[in-house]
């Protein structure tokens, strides 16, 4: 019989505040990083994060989806039998947010008001006890603990990952392309256009005429995919080439973290990778519109 240990907030406060510390010790094997507790097994977890847009930022959800991997045989018997769960715990200090979640499937989501997160939030990640286990013998334990045999009580943590941490901001709700603004430059003639970076949002100077084709082709799926894969990622691509370049120069302005934000959010590296490749991912591989919208067979 499963534990009802899931379905009670009050039995989640003995673990869902537990920082990952790998000196911390336990009375019995705990799978962690960097720890020997298990010789051979491992617990690997990753999320994903995506807003689903509603009528307005108040209603917009932010979805972690997450994903846990064991590689140790004894804890995923414990949890296909119902002693055990994965857990993930949100938790966001700037809005003093903390959720869980708990699921005996490898692959869970959490759903929360994207106005309840800002700035720095942290997902941990769990393997826990669900009920009563009188002899738990995993196969590989170190055998500095002694003893083979333990006894594990519902809410004693079994397993724990090092915690995932990202930025989210309204400004990372939207398309990076959104720092951009595209403004009248009497002085250019028509199809040329300048960047400015010298400010919190970068400036993108075309001619008048042009100014309102680029307006009109933003209405529509078909043109807006072009304008993505020409002038918008032309525009991110020079903009990551004077990160790479010039880093203290624009390290003050708001767009620059935008694009520091959300290339860590996607496990980027701004400083190291290809320019080329951190703009199709900042842009979410925009060739893809193109597949969709532009390259299709009417």
């Amino acid at each position: 019989m499963k534990s009802s240990l899931v379905n009670q907030p009050e039995a989640r406060l003995r673990w869902k505040f537990m920082k990952f510390d790998i000196n911390k010790t336990f009375p019995y094997p705990v799978l962690r990083p960097g720890n020997d507790d298990f010789l051979e097994s491992e617990f690997q977890c990753d999320v994903d994060i995506s807003v689903h847009q509603g009528e307005g930022n108040n209603h917009s959800k932010a979805e972690f989806i997450v994903y846990c991997l064991t590689s140790s045989e004894d804890l995923s018997s414990l949890i296909e039998s119902g002693k055990a769960c994965y857990v993930a715990v949100v938790s966001c200090r700037s809005t003093y947010l903390r959720i869980s979640r708990s699921s005996i499937k490898s692959e869970f989501s959490l759903v929360v008001p994207a106005s309840d997160i800002r700035d720095e939030v942290k997902v941990d990640f769990f393997i826990v006890a669900t009920d009563t286990v009188d002899q738990f013998s995993p196969s590989d334990v170190n055998p500095e603990y002694g003893s083979s045999t333990f006894s594990l009580e519902p809410g004693n943590v079994l397993a724990q990952d090092e915690p995932y941490v990202f930025y989210f901001d309204r400004e990372l709700i939207k398309p990076v392309s959104s720092v951009f603004d595209i403004v009248v430059n009497e002085q250019l003639e028509d199809g040329a256009w300048q960047l400015d970076l010298n400010s919190d949002r970068v400036k993108i100077s075309v001619s008048r005429a042009t100014k309102e084709s680029l307006d009109f082709a933003r209405a529509s799926k078909e043109h807006r995919a072009t304008l993505i894969n020409s002038l918008y990622f032309a525009a991110v691509l020079y903009c990551v080439d004077s990160i790479q370049n010039s880093p203290e120069d624009y390290v003050s302005y708001r767009w620059c973290e935008v694009f520091r934000k959300q290339a860590h959010n996607q496990g980027l590296d701004l400083e190291k990778q290809e320019s080329y490749i951190l703009a199709q991912a900042l842009l979410k591989n925009p060739l893809n519109l193109l597949t969709n919208y532009v390259f299709v067979d009417r």
